[in-house]
């Protein structure tokens, strides 16, 4: 086998090893979306997604794949919009990792990571709760009535 050939074998493993990590993070983030937005019994209609690592086209409806982002903590990163009340969408900021086999999700960039079992219902409701939580923490503890109403975001600590 020549060199040329070694690197090109070398490219393509590294290659076919990306797509595979990232189908599987992606399969993961959209079950935690779908088990999210049934936990919380929240309209279709009232979710889409919005890209984090560029300033969102306005008017646009972005498909999963044009939302999800891999940044440089390791994290694959969406925007989950949800529409609470009419005119004041909520964008949640999840993120996904795989780490050796194990599904690694934070609720926010700067987020705590931790491992969950997909296959677990409780360790979802409790991965679910707690954006729950904190979205209600901090419309309750941190109105800014000086922000204009559009789109808020939440980050989690």
């Amino acid at each position: 086998m020549s060199k040329f050939t070694e690197m090109g074998d070398a490219v393509a493993s590294a290659r076919k090893k990306w797509s595979d990590f990232r189908d599987r993070c992606w399969k993961d983030l959209d079950s935690i979306i779908k088990g999210f937005v049934e936990y919380c019994e929240i309209p279709r209609e009232q979710v889409s997604f919005s890209p984090l690592d560029t300033d969102p086209e306005e008017g646009v409806q972005y498909a999963f794949a044009g939302a999800v982002h891999y940044a440089e903590d390791g994290y694959w990163h969406l925007g989950l919009v949800i529409t609470l009340i009419p005119f004041q969408p909520l964008l949640i900021e999840l993120c996904v990792n795989d780490r050796d086999g194990k599904v690694a999700v934070k609720a926010g960039r700067d987020g705590k990571p931790r491992t969950i079992n997909l296959q677990n219902p409780t360790e979802r409701a409790a991965f679910y709760d707690e954006i729950v939580e904190d979205v209600k923490r901090y419309f309750t503890e941190e109105p800014d009535f000086n922000d204009a109403p559009s789109m808020r975001k939440i980050g989690f600590n």
